[in-house]
């Protein structure tokens, strides 16, 4: 299993978005591999996988809101349950993942997520999911006061599901508190969205420093890649992107700072209110889903895994797409130019 987390200090930079949103392509690009997958795991003589599981472990739950599961509809143990090895009493049993994990699922013909026991019809199995509740804002005081070894916390619940997912997608908390650093502890790689201002770069700044402190415990954590999002066509957004690209190239640390951004763009929540759904699943073809695309691509340039070659493919008829649009334009805006 491949772990990645998306982590900033501060909030406001698109994180969930992006944890949500490339945990559905990972999904939608394994989903494509799936029998091909199951043919070699049968020749091989290995159990099949399943794509991807999504941990939320920020308390205000945006990301199962995103996935179909509304904050408050969660019923039973969370994430904090298994953290915090409670027990289900009427059996006598430390909680485990495998109690709490909720699977999503998806309407092909509305893209939208759709609750199982209330649905007929076809649907198509989206990331699995791992989900929190507000009443985790106490999970740093109660994991530094309960868990004399909370650093180790999540490598080992992390093991709970090392055999049974390719990936896992962990949407971090703003700060760097218990719950974050035990996870950076147990991560391969790290993710770090930011927005071109002061605020992000300072959240990517402060996220960098804690990865440093904790390579010394984790040695296989590794930066996937840093990336902006909510990027205008401003003067200021363009400085800034050149400051932090000096930034990385003047510290010599192994960061790459990807090419591919997330532009500010109105689709996004355009999907969630009118569409109902997920801009990557209702309007695949927009600027903002392809944008998520792009920077995917890009992280699992060092991330790897069987979705890698997929999400490879998918991209370069993506670019070629938007080349051949690109030229369209052009050679359109020449004409009426001539016709002038």
């Amino acid at each position: 299993m491949r772990s990645i987390g998306y982590s900033s200090e501060k909030g406001g930079v698109v994180k969930t978005g992006s944890a949500v949103l490339q945990s559905i392509i990972l999904a939608i690009a394994l989903a494509t591999l799936k029998k091909v997958l199951q043919e070699s795991q049968q020749a091989e003589g290995t159990k099949s996988k399943k794509p991807i599981v999504l941990f939320d472990l920020d308390p205000q739950a945006q990301a199962g809101q995103l996935l179909g599961y509304p904050r408050d509809s969660h019923t039973g143990p969370m994430i904090k349950d298994v953290i915090l090895e409670e027990t289900i009493k009427d059996e006598n049993r430390t909680i485990t993942l495998q109690d709490i994990i909720k699977p999503t699922y998806i309407d092909p013909k509305t893209a939208r997520f759709v609750d199982i026991t209330q649905f007929e019809g076809e649907v198509v199995q989206g990331p699995d999911y791992v989900p929190i509740t507000l009443d985790a804002n106490t999970l740093d005081f109660d994991m530094k006061s309960k868990l004399p070894y909370w650093p180790e916390r999540m490598a080992e619940i992390m093991q709970q599901v090392q055999d049974i997912y390719e990936y896992a997608v962990f949407d971090l908390p703003p700060g760097l508190l218990a719950p974050t650093m035990s996870t950076y502890a147990a991560l391969d790689y790290l993710a770090f969205p930011m927005t071109p201002d002061t605020v992000g770069v300072a959240g990517f700044q402060g996220a960098l420093r804690a990865m440093q402190r904790t390579q010394s415990r984790n040695k296989k954590l590794r930066a996937a890649g840093a990336y902006f999002t909510r990027v205008h066509t401003w003067v200021t957004d363009k400085e800034v992107m050149k400051q932090v690209q000096q930034l990385i190239q003047e510290s010599g640390l192994d960061i790459p700072l990807l090419e591919a951004i997330i532009p500010e763009s109105k689709d996004h929540n355009e999907s969630i209110t009118h569409d109902g759904s997920l801009v990557v699943l209702s309007r695949p073809g927009s600027k903002c889903a392809r944008a998520h695309w792009y920077v995917l691509n890009a992280l699992l340039e060092r991330i790897g895994g069987p979705a890698q070659p997929v999400v490879q493919t998918a991209v370069l008829k993506m670019k070629q797409e938007d080349e051949q649009l690109a030229t369209e334009r052009k050679t359109s805006k020449t004409l009426v130019q001539k016709g002038a």
